[in-house]
């Protein structure tokens, strides 16, 4: 990936060196940055190890996530693609600002990768969102849920009127961003943000995630 973005996308630095405004803003916002390190950090310490990342959050790495977010956003994308990305846009503010980021990191990854990208499906969004908020209040980290009727992935997806075919977890995270970063190098997760899907919802709560495909 990293290759590839060297490639096809111009760098974040690049960009930072033509804008000497992005350095001073950058500059501006370390003092809110080490605040915001020391929270992520204490909610990093409380998410289940198994699903969370190595090293605490890094505000640098969170500004560094941002701007290749960007320089992603503004590369040269088929027609298609940028029909998706706009209706998906549109949907967002339906959705919460983490969970639309980690939609939309996930179709850039997709597209440097010459696959599709994926239709946002707000019912898939509300299914992840219920079951991360069910891993959070009742401290389980599992796609096996112990609340009746939701004990998979394809029942929790029925029961907000879709169907799913996959599913990813994490906690941790605090981005969405990040989590999709996370996931892309976990192989059993990778597959499933490659795979041959067509919609997707993300749900967030606190630093837990859930990421649902559907076809």
């Amino acid at each position: 990936m990293q290759r590839l973005r060297v490639l096809l996308l111009i760098s974040p630095e690049e960009v930072r060196g033509a804008l000497p405004a992005i350095p001073r803003e950058r500059e501006r916002l370390s003092e809110l940055g080490s605040l915001w390190e020391r929270c992520a950090g204490v909610l990093w310490n409380a998410a289940p190890a198994e699903g969370r990342p190595d090293q605490p959050p890094s505000f640098e790495e969170y500004l560094l996530g941002e701007e290749t977010l960007a320089v992603g956003l503004a590369a040269p994308i088929p027609p298609a693609t940028r029909q998706i990305l706009a209706v998906n846009a549109r949907l967002a503010n339906q959705i919460d600002e983490q969970e639309a980021r980690a939609v939309t990191a996930l179709n850039l990854t997709r597209t440097l990768l010459g696959l599709a990208p994926l239709e946002l499906d707000l019912r898939l969004c509300a299914a992840a969102r219920d079951h991360a908020n069910d891993m959070k209040t009742l401290n389980f980290f599992s796609h096996e849920s112990p609340v009746p009727g939701k004990t998979a992935p394809w029942d929790r997806a029925k029961l907000f009127g879709t169907t799913a075919s996959a599913e990813n977890i994490a906690a941790g995270y605090p981005d969405g961003n990040a989590v999709n970063e996370g996931w892309f190098h976990s192989p059993g997760h990778h597959k499933n943000m490659l795979g041959n899907h067509k919609r997707v919802g993300v749900g967030r709560v606190g630093m837990h995630y859930t990421q649902l495909f559907g076809g």
